[in-house]
């Protein structure tokens, strides 16, 4: 049993209105819909976006599946409208609430009501986390939208405050995205339980940082994007570089192990006696991407004459290697999620 904020899982289909006059043509339908929406929660909980089927959601709810065609195209219109509904009930209520005259408690107030709503309902966080990524562009641009509305309340918060008002325009986004990943870290973890404690800890962390007593400047030229070859000197290599830019250009559940093999130059049956299948290929070019990462980051940081100073030049060199490289980029930053 999975719990959603649409009832638990088991419960769904106990919510089917009784048949009668009584109840409307749309009355039925946001019946439907709602019984659907949990479903879909609970499906994704313990499936994945990819493996559900429109058969496990009308199994779940209850609504048959002429109904479902009724309401949804298809299954992917089924997880976009349930993945507005959900960013609707939380993340658009906590951003529309009266705002406290003690900015500083209001941030504190916000941030633990979301870690609440999702300590409660994990499956639902998840959903809208991680697997909105899965679901293809349309579910991604949604969380999307609602971080930058985030991210616009905070800045306006910071330009009115006399402490905050010099702080670089990117800190808002850094406050976000600070609370975005720890949540989504803790939500894989299965640590939903702890989402609360950590919120009070990253505001709290948030909330004592100082605003630099001179304007920060790049200590380098940014980085140009340069092409990237797919080139290498061994097979595995030259197919986790052929399928990084397969993922550059199309979902992870789009590519396949013949489109790799294809586009590293090379027959499947070679692919196969590398990699056992598509899963340990993606973790082959998360942990080779990841590696390379570090082996850019480490060495500026020991070159530093100060902790300060390593952590600029680690993040400058880090940065760098993402802006050069942004297939590379692409699936640390995103392909990884969808894996």
């Amino acid at each position: 049993m999975v719990a959603t904020p649409w009832g638990d899982s088991a419960g769904l289909r106990d919510q089917m209105l009784p048949p009668g006059p009584a109840n409307t043509p749309a009355a039925v339908a946001e019946n439907q819909r709602r019984r659907l929406f949990g479903a879909m929660v609970a499906s994704v909980s313990e499936r994945g976006y990819w493996n559900t089927r429109i058969s496990d959601l009308t199994e779940i709810s209850g609504v048959s599946l002429r109904s479902f065609y009724d309401l949804f195209a298809d299954k992917d219109r089924c997880f976009l409208a349930t993945v507005a509904a959900l960013i609707d009930s939380t993340v658009e209520l906590v951003l529309a609430l009266p705002e406290d005259d003690d900015w500083e408690q209001d941030l504190r107030q916000r941030l633990g009501l979301l870690a609440e709503l999702a300590a409660a309902q994990p499956a639902a966080a998840k959903l809208c986390l991680v697997e909105a990524f899965v679901g293809g562009a349309e579910p991604a641009k949604l969380l999307d939208a609602s971080t930058q509305r985030a991210e616009a309340l905070i800045g306006e918060r910071f330009e009115a405050s006399s402490r905050w008002s010099d702080l670089p325009p990117e800190m808002p986004t850094v406050a976000v995205a600070a609370f975005i990943e720890t949540f989504r870290s803790r939500l894989l973890k299965g640590q939903a339980r702890l989402l609360p404690e950590v919120a009070e800890e990253i505001a709290a962390f948030l909330l004592s940082y100082q605003p630099p007593t001179r304007p920060l400047r790049s200590a380098a030229r940014p980085p140009k994007a340069r092409p990237e070859e797919e080139e290498a000197s061994d097979h595995a290599e030259r197919a986790l570089r052929a399928f990084e830019a397969l993922l550059s250009e199309q979902s992870y559940a789009e590519t396949t192990m013949e489109q790799v093999a294809k586009r590293a130059r090379m027959s499947v049956r070679t692919l196969y006696a590398n990699f056992v299948g598509r899963e340990e290929l993606m973790a082959a070019a998360v942990d080779s991407a990841g590696a390379l990462v570090v082996a850019s980051a480490l060495p500026a940081y020991r070159r530093a004459g100060s902790p300060p100073e390593g952590v600029r030049s680690a993040l400058g060199a880090m940065f760098g290697l993402l802006a050069s490289r942004p297939k590379l980029a692409n699936l640390l930053l995103h392909g990884a999620y969808e894996g």
